[in-house]
C-alpha cells in the first residue's frame, strides 16, 4: 500500500491532468493505509473525471470501490 501510494502521488504531482486510473489507484492506496476520508475524496475525483470523459465503466468500478472506503474497508483485488 505504501509503495502504491508513493508512486501514484509522484504521478499525480507530475501530471496536470492525470489519468483516471491513477486517481483510482491512489484512492485504493490511501484506503489500504487506512486513510479512508482521503481515499473517498480521491475516488470521487476519479469518478467525476471518468464521467467527464464518458467512461461509464470506470465510473461504475470506482463507485463500487468508493462504497468500500465509505464503509472503512480497503479495496483488495481477489
Amino acid at each position: 500500500g505504501a509503495t502504491a501510494e508513493r508512486l501514484a502521488r509522484l504521478i499525480l504531482e507530475s501530471e496536470t491532468s492525470p489519468p483516471v486510473y491513477v486517481l483510482d489507484t491512489y484512492a485504493a492506496a490511501l484506503a489500504e493505509a487506512g486513510r479512508f476520508d482521503e481515499a473517498s475524496a480521491m475516488a470521487r475525483k476519479a469518478i467525476d473525471r471518468a464521467i467527464q470523459l464518458g467512461d461509464s465503466a470506470q465510473a461504475r468500478a470506482t463507485s463500487e470501490r468508493l462504497a468500500l472506503y465509505l464503509a472503512g474497508q480497503p479495496y483488495r483485488d481477489q
